[in-house]
């Protein structure tokens, strides 16, 4: 019964890193990945065509009107969010089953400075429109990963509402590998999906040979709908006899299926992120909501002390060290306040005035990863998650 109860109480708002942390652990990513164009010329780079885009904004339409609102219509610097049936067969996606999306202030704010257009931070130069680069689309995926229902964003500034109905997105980023499942509950098929199979987009035990990709799932953006976008990106083209004027559209909506890609890379990234997790990994419930009646149920304070320590680790040191913010408009503000006030406790009452990791974001090794670390590579993708 206790760990039904959590698991209710896990459904309210559970956030575990930041999405600041989410979006400069993705930035970091990319710079050692093979989505690098250096060292120059980088074969998979050129392969994948990546070299013929502009490094500004990859996926600009000049033709097109900036993207306001949401619809079913291509747009300058939109996504399209496509419902799981798509994945059936290979049909294009057409205006029933689509929706395309605008990038949102919400996104930019949780980008590092540089990427919000606040600094230049150590001569790193991103261009006019860096919200619009490749890797600021990975990191835009990785920070919408954790979407909550409109309900449980205390501001303004939110994320635009899920054209196919809101949710609350963190409950699906647990996965316990000995149990192949969340070990949110006792009993597996009462409790949410586990991650891997969240970000693999299937209904059934995602470490079988060929699982079937789940045509109900809730998550538009799985590995799945990462390769099919990758897919129609190339290959795009509606089923019509040829006009100038749908050529075209079937061009824009190519570039918007470019960026789809990108973005849903960058949220099975956040699920890869959650792994390193002890709790998302455990099992284990941390939310810690800062609400009147909810405050009473949250977890110990110990059990997020993990995902404070890399916060600030993270956040602190990169945001307000290497990318002071300007006078009044701080880089980094909590989206936990008052647990944050708690955990920096902690410390002052052991005589330490502040916690002690906010030290500078560590260089890259003379390898390439960051502090040397190698790579990680598997031959099959759900590998990632699984071992």
């Amino acid at each position: 019964m206790k760990r039904l109860l959590a698991f209710i109480l896990v459904t309210s708002p559970a956030n575990a890193y930041e999405v600041e942390t989410h979006g400069l652990l993705t930035l970091e990513a990319y710079k050692v990945s093979v989505l690098q164009p250096l060292p120059s010329p980088n074969p998979l780079y050129v392969r994948l065509g990546f070299d013929r885009q502009d490094a500004q904004d990859p996926y600009f339409q000049p033709d097109l009107t900036s993207c306001q609102s949401n619809g079913i219509d291509p747009k300058q610097a939109a996504y399209i969010d496509l419902v799981g049936t798509w994945l059936e067969g290979n049909v294009a996606p057409d205006s029933s089953n689509r929706k395309f999306r605008c990038v949102q202030d919400y996104e930019k704010a949780s980008f590092p400075p540089v990427y919000r257009g606040l600094v230049v931070q150590n001569g790193e130069q991103v261009g006019p429109t860096p919200a619009l680069r490749l890797e600021a689309w990975l990191m835009r995926g990785a920070i919408r990963e954790d979407d909550l229902k409109a309900s449980n964003y205390a501001t303004s500034l939110r994320p635009d509402p899920d054209p196919w109905g809101d949710q609350d997105r963190p409950i699906r980023h647990f996965f316990v590998p000995q149990l192949n499942a969340s070990g949110l509950v006792p009993i597996p098929v009462f409790g949410p999906p586990s991650s891997l199979q969240w970000a693999m987009g299937v209904a059934s035990n995602p470490l079988t040979p060929a699982p079937a990709p789940d045509l109900n799932r809730g998550n538009h953006f799985s590995y799945p709908d990462a390769k099919r976008d990758f897919y129609q990106a190339l290959t795009y083209k509606v089923v019509q006899s040829p006009t100038a004027a749908l050529s075209k559209r079937d061009s824009d909506t190519r570039q918007n299926l470019w960026a789809s890609t990108m973005l849903s890379l960058g949220h099975v990234v956040h699920l890869l992120q959650d792994q390193a997790s002890p709790q998302h990994s455990r099992g284990e419930p941390h939310n810690y909501v800062c609400r009147g009646f909810f405050s009473l149920f949250n977890q110990s304070v110990a059990t997020r002390t993990y995902e404070n320590f890399i916060n600030f680790r993270v956040i602190r040191s990169k945001f307000d060290f290497d990318a002071p913010p300007p006078a009044g408009q701080p880089n980094y503000v909590s989206t936990n306040p008052c647990e944050e006030k708690r955990w920096i406790k902690m410390f002052q009452e052991s005589g330490q005035e502040s916690p002690p990791s906010l030290n500078r974001w560590l260089t890259p090794g003379p390898n390439g990863g960051v502090n040397n670390y190698p790579l990680p590579q598997f031959s099959i993708v759900r590998k990632f998650g699984s071992v």
